[in-house]
């Protein structure tokens, strides 16, 4: 008599998935997923964007964009790591030195890859909008991390630059009255995109170096220990412009400072209007 294979023989020799017998094989262990410590991360992420925001903070009032940050609080806590993170990145990616360009990470799923990527394409303006977003969210989630906060001394911005104008309206006078208004047109546009912490720094660097041209004395240029070397380094090349060169940015610098602060043109000095008769 002829005998017959067993099905299991059949369809093990021909290498079709059994169910009776592939059911029952032991499962190979899977592997555990490292444990997060989100509030860990989170600290690092709100200490960061603490110095970051310093200025941003002090100027804008905490209970603006209600829309973008109520919906913060309805995600999970790994959608949030996942958006903290994806900014923390960001921002230190634009405080890099080298200008490091955006690059993609394998690890990451190619949506989350196109977020980041557009994170690297907002102009600084909104990228503090959405950082400032994650940072009181940070602060809802973890109320502690606001004792940590380093206390950040307040910039009275309009008094610091009244000083700065009045200063630069003297010095320019004479520049002023032949130069017409609408000249150099792109690089004032350029200021007008500058965030009120950048435009403070470049104000304060041409008010200095301004200050150190009159000295009697003709001090030499001298870095700051407190300063970023790059600003440093910017500095020391507002030291060796020629005067022309040096007029054409301190205007710059005055029509950006009376675009935004209208009133400071009651103050002109009486020389601007004398250098005109």
């Amino acid at each position: 008599m002829k005998r017959f294979q067993s099905t299991a023989t059949q369809t093990e020799s021909s290498g079709i998935f059994n169910s009776r017998t592939e059911l029952y094989r032991p499962i190979s262990p899977v592997t555990a997923a490292p444990t997060i410590d989100y509030w860990m991360i989170f600290k690092t992420h709100s200490e960061e964007l603490s110095k970051y925001l310093a200025a941003y903070l002090a100027q804008a009032p905490s209970n603006s964009r209600p829309t973008a940050r109520q919906s913060l609080t309805r995600i999970t806590i790994q959608q949030f790591h996942e958006l903290s993170t994806d900014v923390y990145d960001e921002l230190l990616r634009r405080q890099n030195e080298n200008e490091v360009p955006f690059l993609p990470r394998e690890e990451l799923h190619p949506m989350r890859n196109q977020a980041r990527q557009k994170l690297a394409t907002l102009p600084t303006s909104r990228f503090e909008d959405l950082s400032s977003d994650v940072y009181y969210e940070l602060l809802r989630r973890y109320p502690e991390f606001q004792e940590d906060v380093p206390a950040v001394p307040l910039i009275d911005y309009r008094m610091v630059f009244k000083t700065h104008s009045g200063e630069l309206s003297k010095y320019l006078a004479a520049y002023l009255a032949k130069a017409p208004s609408n000249s150099r047109s792109s690089a004032r546009q350029s200021l007008t995109r500058l965030t009120i912490q950048q435009f403070h720094e470049l104000s304060t660097d041409v008010y200095d170096e301004l200050l150190r041209r009159q000295d009697e004395n003709e001090v030499p240029f001298l870095p700051r220990e407190e300063f970023h070397p790059l600003r440093n380094l910017a500095r020391q090349k507002f030291a060796t412009l020629p005067t022309s060169c040096f007029k054409d940015i301190s205007s710059d610098v005055y029509y950006e400072l009376l675009r935004r602060y209208p009133e400071f043109k009651e103050d002109v000095s009486p020389l601007m209007h004398l250098s005109r008769l």
